[in-house]
């Protein structure tokens, strides 16, 4: 059985990363407009109550959902491909920086909420040479 703080809190990063690309997408007529900026108001609040121990969830198939992250990440490449993004670059990009975070011993600096901060010597990812 995962440790269910944990599970809540990277469930939680995992939706708030799903809020960070709906900030960057712009509906283009009012239906996409209105599901965009409900969807954003949802899925930022369901993020913020997984990562505050406001809520709780179970998985209740182990294969389903392990097969539903996976899917998440082949689409994303597709959607990145899509767009021409390098998006192996940008990942390379994305996990040095997310490394960055961990101290000088190499050991994760976490907030109370569980989450990973970043520690003095993180950088963000430079991620122009990849759109």
């Amino acid at each position: 059985m995962p440790d269910q703080e944990t599970l809540m809190v990277q469930t939680g990063c995992h939706f708030e990363e799903i809020g960070e690309m709906l900030d960057e997408m712009v509906g283009q007529c009012p239906t996409s407009i209105r599901l965009i900026r409900h969807l954003k108001m949802s899925v930022n609040q369901f993020a913020h109550y997984l990562k505050h121990d406001h809520i709780k969830f179970m998985v209740k198939n182990d294969e389903a959902f392990l097969d539903s992250l996976a899917d998440q990440y082949v689409t994303g490449v597709g959607i990145g491909q899509a767009l021409h993004y390098d998006i192996a670059g940008a990942y390379a990009e994305v996990d040095g920086s997310n490394w960055s975070k961990f101290d000088e011993n190499g050991n994760p600096v976490f907030h109370p909420n569980g989450k990973i901060a970043k520690s003095p010597g993180y950088s963000p990812p430079n991620l122009k040479m990849f759109v």
